[in-house]
């Protein structure tokens, strides 16, 4: 706990070891004894916390207490879905401890129901009325994510997605899980293209199809669906449709000047033979010069996440250099995109979208000395340079919010797509608009952590509210 910035001295009055006890799980006496030593606390003002559902959270409803199940220890899975396919049904379900303070905030709104019930037999046994309690009727929200999601926490934490609300609680789950224990679900928000590294190998669409059913079965509200999220898997895929994307925007605003600056970097893909390297150069450069691709261009592999590789770019700005990408170990045998790379004063603008609420960051791109002044330059992703390194580098959003009104519209229309965004260039010389790159649930880091909680909490309620209706 002390890991996750809690003081345990601050938190808790007393410590009990399981020696004094002298009972194991899921006895209740374990409990009782506590009960027993602090007969001033009842038992809708305890939570038992644990990750057995058959040890803790059974011990706990044993003895008539709230319980919260820490969902992210491999170990007990097998266990925990048997316990769950034999009702043993925790009260709340958390994959990190920053949820707990909103969940007691919840519990203190439970308990003020109780009270207000009046009656003393009520409140000893309030295990009896627990559908009752505000807490048990509030929207189910899924957590889809990659194993057992823990690896995504800081994300989910900056979207909010980690703290209950009054009207929404949230359950981790992901694609190994017999999705029918869950019961029923309201909304699911998908991390699931980041789980299946290969949508299409038979394992991989054996879980979609189980997920499929699920969804149907409780004709719930997912964000975004499967299908959709893995269109941006392949960049050769996104790539493309955004180039459609833009004819579309023109043919719909015939004449519009903000349309006319919309533009796609030039590309196209190759398999790398790693047997035959200057085949691969041959028909690099019979294909570029079809296609007007000149130096210096970025060289990345098709498969836009899940690959150890998938970030790991070359900016190349000669033949020598393209030689030298192809020789990386981490392009052996991959089909490899060539996308043109513009002029763009060292910065590219960063659009975050949450169904209708987009937002744009300014950010650094790669200096441009250091595409310039030699033959390769290898980058990755998240790789931080130098200040002194930028020559033109200034934090200035020159976008105009109608340029960002309609690439965000398009965005969400073309991809069927509620969480996407777009890494967006704008040339130097001719004010240009360049869509490079398109991405699916972002950190958004970059957007104050407010915005993007109550963006995702009002689309959550919105896209809800929207499907009762449509079932009613």
């Amino acid at each position: 706990m002390q890991t996750f910035g809690f003081n345990i001295d601050e938190l808790f009055d007393c410590f009990i070891t399981s020696g004094e006890v002298g009972f194991r799980k899921p006895d209740p006496q374990i409990l009782q004894f506590i009960l027993d030593r602090y007969p001033q606390v009842q038992n809708h003002e305890i939570v038992y916390i644990g990750d057995s559902l058959a040890k803790d959270i059974l011990c706990a409803h044993r003895a008539g207490i709230r319980s919260i199940f820490m969902s992210y220890c491999p170990s007990n899975v097998k266990q925990n879905y048997q316990s769950l396919a034999s009702g043993i049904i925790p009260d709340f379900t958390i994959v990190d401890m920053r949820s707990l303070p909103s969940i007691f905030k919840i519990m203190d709104d439970d308990v003020a129901f109780i009270q207000s019930l009046g009656d003393p037999q009520i409140i000893k046994s309030y295990r009896d009325i627990l559908q009752q309690l505000p807490s048990q009727n509030r929207m189910r929200v899924g957590l889809l994510q990659d194993g057992d999601g823990v690896n995504r926490n800081d994300q989910f934490h900056k979207t909010g997605l980690l703290f209950e609300e009054s009207d929404m609680q949230f359950i981790p789950m992901n694609l190994d899980d017999p999705f029918e224990l869950n019961g029923r679900l309201d909304v699911m928000i998908n991390k699931g293209q980041d789980i299946i590294a290969d949508y299409y190998t038979e394992e991989g669409s054996k879980k979609a199809e189980r997920l499929r059913n699920y969804i149907n079965q409780h004709k719930m509200v997912v964000i975004d669906s499967l299908e959709g999220a893995m269109k941006l898997q392949s960049r050769k895929t996104f790539l493309t449709m955004v180039g459609e994307m833009i004819n579309e925007i023109k043919q719909q605003n015939p004449g519009h000047l903000i349309c006319e600056k919309l533009k796609q970097a030039n590309f196209f893909c190759l398999k790398n033979d790693f047997q035959d390297q200057e085949s691969v150069f041959e028909q690099y450069k019979e294909q570029a010069a079809l296609q007007e691709l000149k130096y210096p261009i970025i060289v990345k592999i098709l498969q836009a996440s899940r690959n150890s590789y998938s970030h790991n770019f070359y900016a190349v700005s000669s033949d020598a250099g393209l030689r030298e990408s192809l020789a990386y170990k981490g392009f052996k045998d991959e089909i490899l995109i060539f996308q043109e790379l513009l002029k763009h004063q060292e910065v590219f603008h960063k659009l975050y979208i949450i169904g209708e609420v987009y937002d744009v960051a300014v950010k650094r791109s790669i200096p441009h000395l250091l595409v310039t002044s030699g033959d390769y330059f290898f980058f990755q992703t998240k790789m931080k340079f130098d200040q002194s390194s930028y020559q033109t580098f200034e934090k200035i959003n020159s976008f105009e919010d109608q340029y960002v009104s309609i690439i965000a519209k398009a965005l969400v229309e073309k991809y069927e797509l509620q969480l996407i965004g777009a890494d967006i260039l704008i040339e130097e010389d001719t004010g240009d608009l360049y869509i490079i790159d398109v991405n699916y649930f972002s950190s958004y880091e970059d957007l104050t952590d407010e915005k993007v909680r109550n963006s995702f909490k009002d689309l959550i309620r919105k896209l809800n509210y929207q499907n009762k209706i449509s079932q009613q």
